[in-house]
Parts: C-alpha cells; sequence; structure tokens
C-alpha cells in the first residue's frame, strides 16, 4: 500500500498530466502560451485595442502623427505602384485607344480593348473596369508597353449578370481613319443574328520618341486624341 502514491505519481509523469494530475506548472505553461502576444503584420491582423509592435500584437493605439504618416506611406507606395505599370520598357511603345462618349464603370458594366499584333498574332487584352476609377467615367484606354509593329485593335461594350456577360462590338468612328470589317470568328467571338462582322482598326505602336505630339488646349493640357470606337 505504501507504493501506492509512488505509482501514481509515476503514471502522472507518464501520461503527462492525464487523468486529473496535470501538475502546476503544466497548467502555467499552457497559460503562458494562450497569453502570448499574437503575431502580426500590420495592425489589422491584431483584435480592436492592440497595434502591431515588433510583428506582435501590443495593447495600445496610435497617435494622430502615426496614422497620418501610416496614410502618407500608403499614398506614396499606391503612387509608386501606378508610375510602375505606366514604365514603357526599352524598344517597346505604347497604344492608346479612345472608346466616346467613354466607359462608365458601375457595378455591371463591362469593357475589354483587344490589341493584336499582326505579325506575331500575340495578343493583349486591356479590362476598362480595372483601369477606369470606380463608378466614373474614363475616355482614353493605354497599353503602357507593346513590341513595335501594327496591331489590329477591336473592342467591345457591355454588362454582365449574374455572371453571363451581355456585349457588343463597338463600331469605329467614321470621322478618324477608316477601319475593315472582319469575320467575328476572327477575334475569337460568336456570330449571332445581330452581328456577324467586327470592325478593326488598325493602330501603329512606335517608339515613344517617335509619337506624333499631341496637340494641347488653351490651358496647356493634352487634348483627347480623336475617338477611335463609338459605344452607342
Amino acid at each position: 500500500m505504501r507504493t501506492l502514491p509512488l505509482t501514481l505519481a509515476t503514471l502522472c509523469l507518464a501520461t503527462g498530466g492525464l487523468w486529473g494530475c496535470q501538475s502546476k506548472s503544466g497548467e502555467d505553461k499552457k497559460n503562458a502560451i494562450l497569453s502570448a502576444p499574437a503575431p502580426c503584420e500590420t495592425d489589422k491582423d491584431c483584435a480592436d485595442g492592440f497595434i502591431c509592435t515588433e510583428k506582435k500584437c501590443q495593447k495600445g493605439q496610435r497617435s494622430a502623427e502615426e496614422l497620418a504618416a501610416e496614410r502618407a506611406k500608403k499614398a506614396k507606395e499606391k503612387a509608386a505602384a501606378e508610375a510602375k505599370k505606366k514604365e514603357t520598357k526599352p524598344g517597346e511603345g505604347r497604344l492608346t485607344v479612345r472608346i466616346c462618349p467613354g466607359f462608365k464603370n458601375t457595378p455591371e458594366a463591362i469593357g475589354t480593348i483587344v490589341a493584336v499584333h499582326q505579325e506575331t498574332k500575340k495578343r493583349k487584352v486591356l479590362h476598362m473596369a480595372t483601369e477606369a476609377p470606380e463608378l466614373g467615367w474614363q475616355m482614353e484606354f493605354t497599353f503602357y508597353s507593346l513590341p513595335l509593329g501594327k496591331y489590329d485593335v477591336t473592342a467591345n461594350y457591355g454588362i454582365q449578370k449574374g455572371g453571363v456577360p451581355d456585349t457588343v462590338w463597338l463600331k469605329c468612328d467614321k470621322k478618324a481613319k477608316p477601319c475593315r470589317e472582319e469575320p467575328i470568328a476572327f477575334v475569337g467571338g460568336r456570330a449571332t443574328e445581330h452581328e456577324s462582322v467586327v470592325e478593326v482598326r488598325e493602330i501603329e505602336v512606335v517608339l515613344p520618341e517617335n509619337e506624333p505630339p499631341r496637340e494641347k488646349n488653351e490651358k496647356g493640357e493634352d487634348k483627347l486624341r480623336a475617338c477611335d470606337f463609338v459605344a452607342e
């Protein structure tokens, strides 16, 4: 009978505290793990009333100066990302298309501009909804870096409901350089009872230094280019 306490103690050690005989040091260790600061990268990773300090959530709040500095940092990073996006690679050029009267970026609106290199047949796609400001209008859309050469450009415009697009191919503006007509299959589309051909505008991409200078208005600002396609 005297060996019973020793046997129970041995059992507790062997089972790591099971059967209700967990040591006080084990409970302390568990509580320490639960109360340890949560890891984080930004304040958003922490609960209300906590801030991210040295990659750990600590109780506290940011000062007005810190919040202003963070907003300025994010604005600077966004501007740098936009500038990077608009860089033209050495040996390449830009291609700008104007849609008239413009693209209204509503939640349902969709629009696509497709540029196909005449020689290599490589296809580049620009989605108007990712370029235009939310709920705002935009008329000019630019591919900021494309290999030099002539491109066949088409555009479509419409809405999307329940994941199903309903679009039409845009007509070329009659005041600009004439377009040519091609079967819908030319751009990978399917003919419908309303459309069997698509109007294709030819645009040449040259080095930026060889682009004709943009005309200026009375304020010295760049004038819009002539309309390429018309969204009726």
